[in-house]
């Protein structure tokens, strides 16, 4: 498995167009364009991507734009063990 990061939302719009990853995991609160810019991104470029978002923004909205948006798990840093967030999102890539 090959992990990269990005340090803002645009790094990561051009990390996801240069790399086209198996999964994408996704916070929502980010500089330059937060990850709601990313999912659009990704739905316009790279619709089959699988994204999972790990925020800690608990918020009936963000959750419906994020299953609006084709999202395939939301989770809420600050309630999940850091093990079963491991277990979760590797659950995407074996």
């Amino acid at each position: 498995v090959v992990v990269r990061s990005a340090a803002d939302g645009m790094e990561a719009m051009a990390a996801i167009d240069r790399t086209k990853p198996d999964l994408l995991v996704l916070d929502l609160r980010m500089p330059k364009a937060d990850g709601f810019a990313v999912l659009e991104h990704l739905q316009k470029n790279n619709p089959d991507v699988p994204v999972v978002v790990l925020t800690n923004y608990d918020t009936a909205d963000y959750r419906e734009k994020c299953t609006m948006s084709g999202v395939k798990e939301y989770m809420v840093k600050h309630k999940m063990p850091l093990q079963a967030i491991f277990e979760r999102v590797t659950s995407y890539v074996g």
